[in-house]
Parts: C-alpha cells; sequence; structure tokens
C-alpha cells in the first residue's frame, strides 16, 4: 500500500514504508514511459488527477489519447496558461480533437492575451492555421511592436519563433542564417496552407509501441527518437525517414532532424553515420562526437581517431567569410583534445597517453593501427527517454 506520509510508520516498519514509496515513485514514472504492453489508463488517470505538473498531462495525453478525456474535461479552464494544469488539460483536448477545446482557444484568440503558446503546442494544422491567419492578417500593423527601449516585443514575431523553433516549420533557410521576415513566412503561408503542415507519424506504423513513441515526438517529445532507434525495429525506417526530413538540415541532437539521422546511423544507415562523422569537420563537432560516443563501437572510434590531424577542419573554416586562422587552429585543438577524452570512454582498455596534445594523438593513431582488429569497446548502456 502506498503513503504520502512516511511519519506514521513505526521505527521498526520505517523501511518498509520507504521501500514503499520509492516502489510507488517508480511505478509513476514507469507509468509516463510508452508501455510495450497495453497501456495503463487508470494508473494514467490517477497521475493526471493528482500530478502538479503540466508535463505530466502531456506525456500522458500522448499515451493514452482519448481515454483520459473525461479526466481532462474535470481540469480543463479557459483562460490559462498552457504550463497550468487546467490549460494543460484544454490543451490536451484540442490535440484530441476536442471541438468545444478549440473553440476556447479561437474565442481566446480574440482576447487580450491570445494563447499563441497554447496553438502552438496542439500544433495540428487546424492550430497552424489560426496562428499563421493571424499573422497574414496583422503583417502591416505596426501597433502590434511594443518598444520598452532596450528591446521590443511583436506577437506577430513571437508566434513566427515558437512555430520555427517548436514546430520546425517555416521558410528555412541556409542551416547558418537565421534572418526570415515576415513577408518570406507569408509567402511560404501562401504556398503551403491548403497542405498537411503538422508532423503526423503515429498512423504509418502498426507495433503499439512504436506507434505511442510515434504520438510522443507529435506531442512534442523528441527524445522518444532515441527509443525508437533503441527498439531496433525496422518498422521504424520509413517514420524515420520522414523525421529526417524535418526543419533545418544541419546535424545536432537538439532538432527532429539530427534524432532522426542518429537513429537512423544506429539501425546501420551507412549513409547517416557518414553525415555524422562528416560533421567533425564542417559541422558542430561537439554534437558530432557526442552521437559517435552514444553509438559506441569500432566504426565510431574509427571515425574519431581518423579526423584528427586530417586537413579537411581547417580547410572548411578557412573557406568561410571572415575565417580567422588563429581561431580555427584553436578550435581544432579544442576538437581534437575532446575527441582523446571522448576517446578513453569508448575503449575498454585505452592507451596510456602522455604529453602534449600532438603526443596523444599520435599515440592514439599508433595504438589505433595495431589494434583496431582486435580492441574491445565499451558497451553502450541502453536508457529509456520517452
Amino acid at each position: 500500500m502506498c503513503t504520502n506520509e512516511l511519519t506514521t510508520c513505526s521505527a521498526l516498519l520505517r523501511f518498509s514504508c520507504t521501500a514503499a514509496l520509492l516502489l510507488c515513485s517508480t511505478l509513476r514514472l514507469s507509468a509516463q514511459t510508452c508501455p510495450f504492453h497495453g497501456t495503463d489508463i487508470a494508473s494514467l488517470t490517477d497521475q493526471v488527477e493528482r500530478t502538479t505538473d503540466p508535463g505530466t498531462i502531456y506525456r500522458a495525453a500522448a499515451i493514452a489519447g482519448k481515454s483520459l478525456a473525461p479526466v481532462l474535461r474535470s481540469l480543463s479552464k479557459a483562460d490559462m496558461g498552457a504550463n497550468t494544469i487546467p490549460g494543460a488539460a484544454q490543451v490536451s483536448l484540442a490535440k484530441l480533437n476536442d471541438e468545444d477545446a478549440m473553440e476556447q482557444l479561437l474565442q481566446e484568440m480574440k482576447g487580450k492575451s491570445p494563447p499563441i503558446r497554447k496553438l502552438v503546442r496542439v500544433g495540428d494544422d487546424r492550430a497552424i492555421s489560426i496562428l499563421m491567419t493571424f499573422v497574414v492578417e496583422h503583417r502591416h500593423d505596426e501597433s502590434l511592436q511594443r518598444d520598452f527601449g532596450d528591446y521590443t516585443e511583436d506577437i506577430r514575431y513571437e508566434i513566427l519563433d515558437l512555430l520555427a523553433k517548436q514546430l520546425e516549420i517555416g521558410p528555412l533557410v541556409s542551416a547558418r542564417d537565421f534572418s526570415v521576415s515576415i513577408g518570406d513566412w507569408v509567402a511560404w503561408w501562401d504556398l503551403h496552407k491548403d497542405k498537411p503542415i503538422a508532423l503526423s507519424i503515429s498512423s504509418r506504423v502498426g507495433d503499439p509501441y512504436l506507434q505511442c513513441l510515434a504520438r510522443k515526438v507529435e506531442w512534442g517529445f523528441p527524445n522518444a527518437i532515441f527509443d525508437m532507434a533503441n527498439a531496433e525495429n525496422a518498422e521504424v525506417l520509413p517514420v524515420l525517414r520522414i523525421l529526417e526530413r524535418v526543419g533545418r538540415q544541419d546535424f545536432t541532437l537538439k532538432t527532429i532532424h539530427g534524432r532522426a539521422q542518429f537513429a537512423l546511423a544506429k539501425l546501420g544507415d551507412e549513409e547517416s553515420f557518414g553525415v555524422i562523422a562528416r560533421d567533425l569537420d564542417v559541422g558542430e563537432y561537439d554534437q558530432s562526437t557526442e552521437a559517435l560516443q552514444m553509438l559506441g563501437g569500432k566504426q565510431a572510434v574509427a571515425a574519431l581517431v581518423n579526423a584528427m590531424n586530417t586537413p579537411e577542419f581547417a580547410r572548411y573554416h578557412l573557406s568561410l567569410r571572415g575565417a580567422d586562422p588563429e581561431a580555427i587552429t584553436a578550435a581544432q585543438r579544442e576538437r581534437d583534445d575532446l575527441i582523446i577524452r571522448i576517446l578513453s570512454t569508448m575503449v575498454a582498455n585505452p592507451p596510456p597517453v602522455t604529453g602534449d596534445l600532438e603526443s596523444r594523438k599520435k599515440q592514439w593513431k599508433d595504438w589505433w593501427g595495431k589494434n583496431k582488429d582486435t580492441a574491445q569497446f565499451v558497451s553502450v548502456p541502453v536508457k529509456r527517454y520517452e
């Protein structure tokens, strides 16, 4: 039996009560992850009724869907923020196609505090249309810009910023150019407003566990993509191909695209692995090194060892406008030092390298040349993300 009060336990029973509380905590946490065998609706309903964390509501609704509608309706209230319990319940209902909840959001859009974050959290085609219609209708309305002296606020740019960052949609430009105007967004909307825009992938897999993970991604929990990779089920490959095309196409584990590319690499896709390895020279090397460390094994270690002392890093960065040769040299040294530190965590018995950076790099390369076919690698622990 679970209790919230340890003080009711006698001294002799205190250990048992502590163990019971830990068990209850573990059960609550596990109910927030996608189940391998059947969804525990009763446990999720209990969590939603008791929680003080809006994230619990979003995760539970992503897992259980319309089965939670009754408890969500009991908690839902209009004119409350997306980060409140009533607001999270309202958003979840709207995302589950509850017409009353969506009508409330439409009415709020006409008020003094438009529910921008709530509609972005709903994130379906109807919510995107509501927000973009507002931007289009007010594209020349400079009264929406509020000047506070050292900074300005503009609800139109707030909408567009959230759509780009949270939903990863919009007039995407080159990976390192973030200058997109309202006019660019209006032109993008004119081209896409009659097409499906919102991410919709859960219907593309039949396995219930993968369906749940796909819904988690649709509901704004992209770490579920890592769980897709860990599932080692080929059925997920077409979904990962869709996710790979989302948003900016430069590699980083912080985006849907990057997570999908990592998952594909983990599932054996050579092209995706090659992109990650290439970005040790031409991308965000801290992201590539982290990804290779997470992948583990001979291929990942080889990519890291081979990246040291190649001319590609300097050649690529010197080609960029305004490149500073000294800064590039410092960055390459920083990258190589990071690689050496990571390598020591990936090999079961790493060589005891010493000396300056160049000496340590040479020792690693020499050791790898002699031991790459016999080296033992540290097993990468598998954890559940969503």
